[in-house]
């Protein structure tokens, strides 16, 4: 979607169901680790979201709108008060991962490990058989989602996780590096999120072309072996994934590009205790194409 099709969308929603569509869109989450946050995952201070054991078991950090701080914390009093008459009518605690009841008997009626959008109803847990609260429904969100794009009159399948990768495209369409959405996403490897922009091909050639400060496709020629050796060397998105694979592997590529967290593109030797930094290739666009020195 682009961006005025996201706010289309957006707009024609409300309630819960549009708090956790604009957590999707503005932080890169999944349906099920938007639903299954607790109160205590987001930090309104750091305006970071904490996703706990997402896919593959993995917790990551991402960041939180800030157009989203104060609608969530008007939605955090109700559930308080929600909290509040679970707490009053005896109603037993929030379902705890890792057997934590165990460990922490009491943490469950805790405040800060609530759903952060937990249900209207309570209901009976199967594999313990505890009348409990617990999160939404994905079904609510889908269905709000659905009536909401007929309502929008988008003819385009928009889905949950359409939000997802709207977040990642627009992001790489602002200029940001494709290092940091990876990170954002929880994706292992690169190439994952490369496939992003291979539905794309304007927001990848906006990344991959853009010129500026340390950017992943050349250096000024002034003084270029020593910025080199801080940006790396620059390539198109098929080269970056060879030149991952090529990482993993232990086999240098010279003609890819590598992120300047990563270890860049220039060789050296030991001498007297430091690294000897060796020339390197670099790339320039010309009026006439691409130069290599």
């Amino acid at each position: 979607m682009t961006v005025e099709e996201a706010r289309k969308v957006i707009g024609q929603l409300g309630g819960v169901p549009q708090l956790v569509v604009k957590l999707l869109y503005g932080s890169g989450l999944r349906q099920m680790e938007a639903l299954r946050l607790r109160v205590q995952d987001v930090d309104f201070a750091r305006l970071q979201v904490i996703v706990r054991s997402g896919k593959g078991g993995k917790d990551r950090c991402t960041t939180l709108a800030t157009s989203l701080a104060g609608p969530l914390q008007e939605h955090l009093e109700r559930v308080r008060q929600q909290f509040a008459a679970d707490r009053a009518a005896g109603l037993a605690g929030v379902w705890l991962p890792f057997a934590l009841d165990r460990k922490y008997p009491n943490a469950g009626q805790e405040w800060g490990w609530q759903w952060l959008f937990p249900s209207r109803a309570v209901a009976r847990d199967p594999r313990s058989g505890v009348t409990r609260r617990h999160h939404l429904d994905p079904g609510t969100v889908d269905k709000a989602i659905r009536a909401a794009v007929q309502k929008a009159g988008l003819a385009k399948r928009v889905t949950s996780h359409t939000f997802r990768h709207s977040f990642a495209t627009h992001l790489l369409q602002r200029g940001q590096d494709i290092r940091t959405i990876q990170e954002l996403l929880g994706h292992n490897d690169v190439s994952t999120t490369m496939m992003l922009t291979r539905r794309f091909p304007s927001a990848s050639a906006l990344w991959a072309f853009r010129l500026r400060r340390n950017s992943y496709f050349g250096c000024p020629r002034r003084n270029s072996h020593a910025r080199n050796a801080k940006a790396g060397i620059g390539g198109s998105p098929r080269e970056i994934i060879r030149a991952e694979a090529s990482r993993k592997r232990g086999v240098p590529c010279l003609c890819s590009l590598v992120h300047p967290i990563r270890r860049p593109i220039s060789w050296g030797k030991e001498s007297a205790g430091r690294l000897k930094a060796v020339p390197s290739f670099g790339f320039r666009v010309s009026g006439f194409g691409l130069r290599v020195w």
